[in-house]
């Protein structure tokens, strides 16, 4: 059967230049044209709603039902055509045998990278498309993949400290706690150790857990396909939005005061950050904390015994979360530009030996960020 053998294993970047050879197999003779490859580079989204519909009965009531509302959009990276073959004349015969029919075409330099979710997708196609062939013998669609090669040196919200804190005070227990996440930058390399302190401050006798993980959130833009209300909508275009959670870190239960979390997370190899008219794809860094009321303590007996008593979940109640997140950007290529920052976010980032603080890294090795299975 016809194929293409791809080059570099077909995955190339944007800006490329791609190609391959078309084996074309022939078991008999076939009258055609040419022999042509058609390129073709699309974002497709696709999804459907459940809305809810009003229409106008004849005895001129208003009716509500449910209808599927389907969204769908398009957008178009390449389109191209390749003459491999063409006949001398208006039509000639292709005798039956193997041809290796070579070809390349340079990719889009604004090409997104290919890109699967629940709802949409960003897929790159060759078609081989001999003219006049109406049998089975050739293999229709080959896909190839296309690899973002991002910079994002140049962006701030790329090269600026990232860091986030969050607060939690409880009256009954009284307690008080926080969480502050700080790394040199705002972005993650893929297939790169990046280090994330965490800095945990528990002011309680209640237990704690940290729990770390990485979501990609893809934002789907569509458009929706028919009107079934009498009451037309006044926005043409909805989005959806797809997480995913890439990588997940869960630490050991402690009652430590204060405790530093130096971890260094392997991100595994996704698609960076990137933007389109149809697909946008950025990615957050998640962190929460899981706070536990002590068993111990007598004022916390007598509390669950007053909640038994009302007949509630205790155990709901006697959890909380405190979380802090922000934006990541998700590159391939290294962040080396530097960002102007004060000097007690460097003096926190080369372990001040002032701060008065227990350092689980320098009891147990840090532990290393795998994707989660």
């Amino acid at each position: 059967m016809s194929h293409i053998v791809w080059n570099n294993g077909g995955v190339f970047s944007q800006g490329q230049i791609a190609g391959g050879t078309v084996v074309l197999v022939r078991t008999r003779p076939v009258t055609t044209k040419f022999v042509r490859l058609d390129i073709s580079g699309i974002a497709h989204v696709h999804w459907i709603n459940k809305e809810k519909v009003v229409k106008q009965e004849p005895n001129g009531r208003l009716k509500k039902k449910y209808h599927d509302c389907h969204y769908s959009n398009n957008e178009t990276f390449i389109d191209e055509n390749i003459d491999l073959w063409s006949s001398p004349g208006l039509k000639s015969i292709l005798p039956e045998g193997t041809y290796e029919l070579p070809f390349s075409f340079r990719l889009p330099i604004n090409s997104p990278p290919s890109f699967e979710s629940a709802i949409g997708s960003i897929r790159y196609k060759a078609k081989i498309n001999v003219d006049g062939e109406l049998d089975d013998e050739t293999e229709r669609v080959h896909r190839f993949q296309v690899r973002q090669l991002a910079d994002h040196n140049w962006q701030p919200r790329a090269i600026m400290p990232f860091s986030e804190t969050a607060r939690f005070t409880t009256f009954f227990p009284p307690g008080n706690f926080q969480i502050k996440v700080e790394m040199w930058h705002s972005a993650f390399v893929v297939n790169r150790m990046n280090k994330v302190r965490i800095s945990v401050t528990n002011r309680s006798f209640s237990v704690i857990r940290l729990r770390l993980c990485l979501l990609e959130i893809a934002v789907h833009l569509g458009r929706r396909q028919s009107e079934p209300s009498i009451f037309p909508r006044s926005t043409p275009r909805e989005q959806t939005i797809v997480k995913k959670k890439i990588l997940e870190f869960k630490s050991d239960p402690t009652r430590e005061k204060e405790i530093d979390y130096d971890l260094f997370i392997d991100v595994p190899d996704f698609p960076p950050t990137f933007h389109t008219s149809v697909i946008k794809v950025e990615y957050v860094l998640q962190v929460k904390c899981d706070i536990e009321i002590c068993e111990g303590s007598s004022l916390i007996k007598i509390y669950r015994q007053l909640l038994d008593q009302k007949r509630s979940c205790h155990y709901s109640n006697l959890l909380r979360t405190l979380k802090a997140s922000g934006p990541i950007v998700l590159t391939s290529c290294p962040i080396i530009a530097n960002y102007p920052i004060d000097n007690g976010f460097i003096n926190m980032l080369e372990h001040d030996a002032n701060r008065n603080i227990v350092r689980k890294a320098s009891t147990t090795p840090s532990p290393r960020l795998h994707p989660a299975c």
